[in-house]
């Protein structure tokens, strides 16, 4: 099972921190530059909590409610607190979650999941498609604490059609910006060591 502090390290952060105000304006500012929703997930449990989200200025738009929960396997924003966790917490994760599909691109093998979390700590980011609704995209980049750990994520989000492989380079640079932004504000070393 997974350990105390993974388990309730979300809550503890939020009570602490109040993140959510910290990130009003990075995530404004990715907004600006990118067109695209911006989303700002923290951990709850063995699931991932959507606590603020500014909707995209495009006509066609996907939809995600504050409050909405996610699997932390699943989607580009809940999967970037995961991917950036240590390899016994994330074998300890991938140990118990039941890897449910939720849409036609979510990842269900614990091996093709692992290679994928690898790939992305490599980038500092993540992106998915089709994981937690069919036709929908993100892009997502860890925040983290002072202390080094992940804290929370921010996303990017929209129709598939507008997450072509030639644009992701720029959402992602503009996603990793933002996510260093609120780092920064809460104090987190230039460069965290959390992958031991």
């Amino acid at each position: 099972m997974l350990g105390y502090s993974f388990l309730h390290y979300g809550n503890l952060v939020a009570e602490r921190v109040n993140i959510r105000q910290l990130a009003l304006a990075p995530m404004r500012t990715l907004l600006e530059a990118t067109g695209e929703a911006v989303s700002l997930v923290l951990q709850d449990g063995t699931e991932a909590i959507y606590v603020e989200r500014f909707e995209s200025t495009q006509p066609v738009r996907t939809y995600t409610r504050i409050g909405r929960r996610a699997p932390l396997y699943a989607g580009a924003c809940p999967r970037a607190i995961l991917t950036f966790r240590t390899d016994q917490e994330i074998h300890a994760y991938l140990q118990n979650a039941p890897l449910t599909p939720y849409a036609s691109g979510t990842i269900t093998d614990p091996t093709t999941l692992w290679q994928k979390i690898l790939r992305d700590r490599t980038t500092g980011f993540t992106v998915s498609y089709s994981e937690l609704e069919d036709a929908t995209a993100g892009v997502a980049a860890p925040v983290f604490a002072a202390n080094g750990v992940v804290a929370a994520s921010i996303s990017l989000s929209g129709p598939e059609f507008r997450f072509q492989q030639e644009r992701i380079p720029f959402l992602a640079h503009q996603t990793r910006h933002a996510a260093q932004q609120l780092s920064k504000q809460l104090g987190a070393p230039t460069a965290p060591s959390t992958l031991v």
